[in-house]
């Protein structure tokens, strides 16, 4: 013997119904051509406030000594143990940690000094290239994060960012085919509760600070 439908199983079929029965005119797909991006008037500006609203700090610098000057100043800095600089001229490596076989070696970390090829402005990404480094976990390792960009790459959006990225075709195959690493940075590691509690730091770096060299020399900014 069948049982009879509920009423919220009738309800439920009849909802179904009307919602089949509904003709939705045809949208055209958006414009995804450069022309559409936005643009900032300043996007160094909105770079800075953007990473600001993510937890992080910009300074601006003329070149490389100017950000190592400032870097030597922070307490961040002056208070590690055990740093790891992949920037010429911006911080220093302590000793025993430049060509480490196993990443896990590097878990103690307090500081890593980054070059980024260019940053985002909608969001303060920054883009950092692992292609030929074994580095990439100290990202992830590391208390504080040290990024060293030049003010003048700056992307407006992360259309432009995945353009820049793309092979002369327009695909990514030959870039990310390689089996070189790269990724996009934002501000320190954050994570919030279901009380809308944010807390920095608790999955990774409790930190980051962009140095925006205005005159970045050859190795000033290099990548990873």
């Amino acid at each position: 013997m069948i049982a009879p439908a509920s009423p919220a199983s009738d309800s439920r079929a009849a909802l179904f119904k009307k919602l089949r029965g509904q003709l939705l005119e045809a949208v055209e797909l958006p414009d995804l051509s450069a022309e559409s991006w936005i643009r900032y008037d300043d996007p160094l500006a909105q770079f800075e406030e953007a990473l600001k609203t993510v937890g992080g700090v910009s300074v601006r610098v003329p070149d490389a000594a100017a950000a190592q000057a400032h870097l030597k100043q922070s307490p961040v800095w002056s208070e590690a143990k055990q740093t790891v600089s992949l920037v010429e001229g911006v911080g220093e490596t302590t000793e025993g940690l430049g060509a480490v076989p196993d990443v896990h070696e590097l878990a103690g970390v307090d500081v890593a000094v980054f070059g980024g090829l260019f940053g985002v402005a909608e969001n303060a990404a920054v883009w950092l290239d692992f292609s030929h480094s074994d580095h990439r976990g100290l990202c992830v390792l590391a208390q504080h994060l040290v990024l060293v960009v030049p003010a003048s790459e700056i992307e407006h959006t992360m259309h432009g960012a995945y353009a820049r990225l793309a092979d002369a075709d327009g695909s990514h195959r030959q870039k990310f085919g390689r089996g070189g690493f790269g990724m996009f940075v934002s501000g320190p590691s954050k994570t919030a509760d279901i009380e809308q509690s944010l807390v920095i730091g608790a999955h990774g770096a409790r930190s980051l600070t962009c140095y925006l060299l205005e005159e970045p020399d050859e190795q000033g900014a290099s990548a990873p």
